[in-house]
């Protein structure tokens, strides 16, 4: 590979995606994109994909907002191909509630969301159990996004732009002259390249210390279980929904109930496949049923294991980790709501660099 870029972006997942569609449709920059598997999936090809606005982090919240705006402004073909349109909860304990009446009341005029104390929402949702809670954050048009057709669009329309889309492609380190910057070295040769953005993930460990760069905080691979429950007739009044104390989230899927955990075990081993196990699986399904009555019933249906990226605040990493290499990474689980957002900051870290050289 003997052609020149001004970026090259390690990582098609959805931040990649997200930052190479940016920087190829809003930018002059030369561009390549390289993925050392196929774009979509590695962890965003599992990711739940939900998108909603409202956190217990009011930055995530503001990220979050930007994403359901960008994506309800998606070419109406785009929209009927990747997105389903589904109510959310986002359950309220009574320590959270201030917090959560004075965030409903700083973005309704913005965004599509109520506060439903306990007994309004016990009325509209009689299905679950509201033991123990203030009530919920109700966001009645969020929405599931498909994750590889969402990435697809955005890789396709870059590479209309003028962008360079690489499959099979493993980022193996830095390339430097006198200690500059010159690209990185891959399975399949050199890319020479100005800048490179780092949007690995759950491998951003490995990622970084190939590169001989430093992470202002770590990024650590975690593992989550998403189970697939067969719940009967009951499943389709059930919006998706996010217990910050159960620590469980899911959604609808057909007659099943998609219901994710992690798994207590950090993991420095994200190539490693593992496969769903029934304990985590019953485990899972017993904190669901404190929430959800007619999952008593339930039976385990299969699910899946997959690793994300994590930081202990949740926030993620956007930052220049010196002059040359951008770290996008580490949005614990909510990279796909984000990252429309993410990928404006870092063409914004990108071209501010650019204009200086």
């Amino acid at each position: 590979m003997n052609d020149h870029y001004d970026v090259v972006v390690v990582g098609g997942g959805v931040v990649g995606t997200a930052v190479f569609h940016r920087l190829c449709t809003e930018t002059r920059l030369r561009t390549i994109l390289v993925e050392q598997s196929r774009f979509a999936l590695g962890s965003t090809g599992w990711s739940g994909a939900v998108i909603r606005c409202f956190d217990l982090d009011r930055l995530l919240t503001d990220l979050a907002c930007e994403g359901v705006r960008y994506y309800r402004q998606l070419p109406h073909e785009v929209a009927i191909a990747t997105r389903r349109p589904m109510q959310f909860l986002h359950f309220i304990y009574p320590d959270q509630e201030k917090y959560a009446r004075d965030e409903v009341a700083r973005l309704a005029s913005d965004i599509e969301l109520d506060w439903l104390p306990r007994k309004q929402a016990e009325a509209r949702f009689p299905q679950m159990s509201w033991e123990g809670l203030a009530g919920a954050v109700f966001e009645p048009f969020a929405a599931w996004m498909e994750p590889a057709r969402m990435c697809r669009y955005w890789v396709d329309t870059a590479r209309d732009a003028g962008g360079t889309a690489l499959e099979g492609v493993r980022f193996e380190g830095v390339i430097s002259r006198a200690g500059n910057f010159e690209g990185i070295a891959t399975n399949m040769g050199p890319i020479y390249a100005r800048r490179a953005v780092l949007c690995t993930g759950a491998w951003t460990e490995a990622a970084t210390r190939n590169a001989g760069v430093a992470l202002p905080r770590p990024v650590r691979a975690k593992k989550i279980q998403l189970n697939s429950y067969l719940a009967g007739g009951c499943v389709g009044s059930y919006p998706a929904y996010f217990d910050p104390s159960l620590h469980i989230y899911g959604r609808p899927d057909a007659d099943r109930l998609l219901v994710g955990s992690p798994v207590p075990e950090w993991s420095e081993q994200p190539d490693v496949t593992e496969i769903p196990t029934l304990e985590h699986s019953q485990t899972t399904l017993a904190l669901a049923g404190r929430r959800f009555r007619e999952l008593a019933s339930a039976q385990p249906a299969g699910g899946y294991r997959r690793f994300d990226g994590y930081t202990d605040d949740a926030r993620g990493i956007v930052a220049e980790l010196d002059d040359r290499i951008v770290a996008a990474t580490g949005f614990s689980g909510g990279g796909f709501k984000l990252a429309p957002a993410v990928a404006r900051a870092v063409k914004h870290l990108i071209a501010a660099r650019a204009n200086k050289d």
